[in-house]
């Protein structure tokens, strides 16, 4: 919970007159029906506590990703195993890619550490860079994370760029953190996902979203994959065991079991409405780059987010990363009506 301090993520919709919210990155088909309807039948049990041990939900992540269900812990969102994992291991020094999502950050400073960044240059490569990463992966480094794709540039790294830093830290003693959490939105997921890896090497982290992929922020579902059992025990150990709701469980089982093409859905919408949103955008003469998850990073004038504010659209500006200036935003890819909304918007500009 924030009280004195500034919300650094989108999704700021509270008191505000919002046609479309392009601020946060979930699925566009919105929160499937079935998932709806476990999560609300789920409240005639409010008087049970949720299942500390999530099993069933435990059981169909591992059929989901062909791994032993002593290798899977859940959370309320991914965001909590990103804290529960500083927690459990207390790194004193960590090594982030930037710019990246600021809550790896937060964990590791909650705990006293310190952190390192490599700034990519404004391609935002991660595969061309990946010798300068190698290298500042140093014998005091603890834990590095790896946001795969990148949040907020929506870039990916190869499956071959990730060994390359699973078999660094590996050597260096250090444990690899891979946030998947955009991975199933994104085009060629397969070609680059680490979760084959998680069952090769103990240093290996992978993160997942729910509420990302199945569009559910506010139930919150997320789950990580590691075959070290003492890491999962130790993570396990730094959270209330009630942590995942029942609704979130309810849900989370429905999405697995009951929505069918839901995901292969998403991504011909994406594809399509992302290569509109591109053409659109560019005639505009905004700068887009290109991404390959659900999202985009754009580059234009300084008082873009006011103007779209102004229009009941919400953009989040993107000055609070690492390596990015006051004319960086990020833009959601949205159903085809959300982002005629904001094409028109900016056409008239």
């Amino acid at each position: 919970m924030l009280i004195r301090e500034k919300n650094p993520h989108g999704g700021q919709i509270y008191g505000q007159n919002i046609k479309a919210d392009f601020s946060v990155n979930i699925n566009p088909q919105g929160t499937p029906e079935q998932v709806i309807k476990a999560a609300a039948e789920s409240i005639y049990a409010s008087e049970k506590y949720p299942d500390a041990e999530c099993k069933m939900l435990r059981k169909l992540i591992a059929e989901k990703e062909n791994i032993s269900e002593e290798n899977i812990i859940c959370g309320n969102g991914g965001a909590e195993l990103i804290f529960q994992m500083s927690a459990a291991l207390r790194p004193a020094k960590a090594l982030i890619t930037e710019p990246t999502f600021c809550e790896y950050r937060q964990s590791i400073k909650a705990w006293g550490g310190e952190v390192k960044s490599v700034v990519l240059d404004e391609d935002f490569d991660i595969d061309k860079n990946v010798g300068i990463i190698e290298a500042n992966i140093s014998e005091d480094i603890d834990i590095v994370f790896l946001c795969n794709p990148n949040n907020p540039t929506g870039k990916t790294a190869d499956i071959g760029t990730v060994k390359i830093l699973a078999e660094r830290c590996a050597k260096m003693g250090a444990m690899l953190f891979i946030d998947e959490s955009f991975g199933e939105m994104s085009e060629n997921y397969e070609s680059f996902s680490a979760v084959d890896m998680v069952s090769e090497t103990k240093n290996v982290f992978v993160l997942k979203s729910m509420t990302k992929t199945y569009a559910m922020p506010g139930i919150r579902l997320g789950y990580g994959l590691c075959s070290d059992t003492k890491i999962i025990d130790k993570m396990c150990s730094m959270s209330q065991c009630w942590n995942v709701s029942i609704a979130a469980q309810k849900a989370g089982e429905a999405a697995i079991k009951d929505c069918g093409d839901y995901v292969e859905k998403t991504l011909k919408i994406i594809k399509e409405e992302k290569e509109y949103l591109k053409r659109e955008l560019r005639g505009a003469g905004i700068t887009v780059l290109d991404s390959e998850a659900n999202f985009m990073l754009i580059k234009t004038q300084e008082d873009f987010k006011e103007k779209m504010l102004k229009k009941g659209i919400l953009v989040r500006s993107c000055d609070n990363f690492e390596g990015l200036g006051k004319e960086y935003f990020r833009i959601a890819v949205k159903s085809h009506e959300e982002n005629m909304l904001l094409t028109e918007a900016v056409r008239a500009l």
